[in-house]
């Protein structure tokens, strides 16, 4: 018995596709598309190059600014270095004051002096040598918080329905029959569905008090009328600084005054300063509260903190620094009620700096390569010391934007070439 393909006579026919006969002008159009879109390939690709090609000259033209710029700067802190006078206790003997008109002078160790005291009028109080007075006004306001809480209300029922694979045809009607969600499971034929759950969100406040910076509005709260916060302010917070300086050049020896350097508002922020420290007022006796506190009701103290009670505030009275006042009252607080707090910096006891002298002031000097110089440093540093620390910074920032460009340009590079 021949085997075969049934009905063809045990032939095999093969099947070719009929050749369509293209016209010319088809065939023409045909080949100029396939040529639009191979220059359009072109032209993109020629595109994309362009753009990592721009950023490489871009970063090629920043690193060469960068590196004849620290040059120049280097350049310039040995100019500073051969121009400058060193100035210091230890060498004041035969030291001509007037010489040094118009010089780049440096001075170790010394020490500055504010040529003002600051004050607070309000409160009666004085910051001897203080650089900057800070003053802190807090108020007692209710905070509110609110909570949003997700509340189950209802749940859809669960169910045990029959998959739709063909082998499960007859028993997917019996996945109903399951009572449970692991005999639903056994069975390879059913699946356990979860019931959806619905909630509803349940919100609530809480309030509580707090000494805060700044007033709260309580016209937005949800319990206004029960949690109210009182908008007084009598007084504001504020940062006060002194206004100039003076540095007394000393004889080590004689402690004779050999000269005085007075330092403008406009370079005074250049000095460092400590950081700020607290003021106490348990030391004071003796000094009274100012006239404007005391009308606003400031007549209870601890040794931080003056405060304004509300409900005292209609009955100002006489009253000197005495020590806890209240006792026990810090922390605790009324709507309404407000404490105000000083905080004060100085300069550090030792300043070494570069600068000019010009008619008695102390003002920046000018480089021809390096640019403005007027360095302040905290403690005794020498010449040496404060061009070598500048010199490390000038360093630090080029190597930086050296690795910057670097990275820049070679990914820029990897893009042309893939």
């Amino acid at each position: 018995m021949k085997s075969g393909n049934h009905g063809t006579g045990g032939r095999v026919y093969k099947r070719y596709k009929k050749k369509e006969n293209i016209p010319d002008k088809m065939k023409s159009q045909s080949d100029n598309n396939k040529n639009i879109g191979n220059l359009t390939n072109k032209n993109e690709k020629k595109g994309n190059t362009k753009v990592p090609i721009v950023i490489i000259i871009i970063f090629v033209g920043i690193w060469g600014l960068c590196e004849y710029n620290t040059k120049l700067k280097q350049e310039g802190l040995n100019d500073i270095y051969n121009t400058v006078i060193s100035v210091s206790s230890s060498n004041t003997n035969n030291l001509d004051w007037n010489s040094l008109e118009g010089r780049l002078v440096h001075f170790s160790g010394v020490n500055i002096i504010p040529n003002e005291i600051l004050q607070d009028y309000d409160f009666g109080l004085d910051f001897p040598n203080a650089v900057k007075v800070k003053r802190i006004v807090e108020y007692c306001q209710w905070m509110e918080v609110v909570n949003e809480n997700e509340k189950l209300i209802s749940k859809d029922v669960d169910e045990c329905y029959g998959n739709t694979i063909p082998e499960c045809r007859d028993r997917a009607l019996n996945c109903v029959n399951h009572p449970s969600r692991e005999s639903c499971n056994n069975d390879n034929c059913c699946s356990w569905k979860e019931g959806d759950k619905h909630y509803e969100i349940e919100t609530s406040f809480d309030y509580f008090l707090d000494w805060r910076s700044d007033l709260i509005n309580s016209a937005f709260f949800e319990h206004k009328v029960a949690y109210d916060n009182p908008q007084r302010s009598p007084f504001d917070s504020y940062i006060n600084k002194i206004s100039t300086a003076r540095i007394e050049v000393v004889n080590k020896y004689t402690n004779q005054l050999l000269g005085t350097v007075q330092i403008s508002s406009n370079h005074i922020n250049n000095i460092p300063s400590q950081h700020y420290q607290r003021a106490t007022f348990e030391n004071h006796h003796t000094n009274m509260i100012g006239q404007s506190a005391l009308m606003n009701g400031f007549y209870s103290i601890t040794p931080n903190w003056y405060y304004s009670h509300i409900q005292n505030q209609a009955n100002p009275v006489t009253a000197y620094y005495v020590d806890g006042v209240v006792t026990g009252f810090e922390g605790k607080c009324t709507p309404g009620d407000i404490r105000v707090g000083f905080e004060y910096s100085y300069f550090y006891p030792e300043i070494s700096f570069i600068g000019q002298l010009n008619n008695g002031y102390l003002v920046p000097y000018h480089d021809a390569n390096y640019g403005t110089v007027f360095i302040f440093k905290n403690g005794h540093y020498s010449v040496e010391n404060i061009l070598d620390s500048e010199e490390s910074s000038i360093s630090t920032l080029i190597w930086i934007i050296r690795i910057i460009c670097l990275v820049v340009i070679i990914i820029s590079a990897l893009s042309i070439f893939k």
